[in-house]
């Protein structure tokens, strides 16, 4: 996954401030999903639980008072 970064680093540097991707996008939730599983297939439930809560609340912390 790090070789996505080093062969599309000129890419990205470009479009700092810009729009995303759409392969970028799905890059990156291809990995919070996997990090999910792989956290929950090693410590159990707790930690990605409180993963998807901590993304829950990155997605609508503005709305909350």
């Amino acid at each position: 996954m790090i070789v996505y970064y080093i062969i599309e680093y000129p890419t990205l540097a470009d479009r700092i401030g810009g729009g995303t991707a759409l392969r970028d996008a799905v890059f990156g939730w291809f990995l919070i999903i996997m990090s999910l599983e792989l956290a929950r297939r090693t410590v159990g439930n707790v930690i990605p639980a409180i993963g998807v809560v901590l993304l829950i609340y990155a997605y609508f912390g503005p709305y909350f008072p």
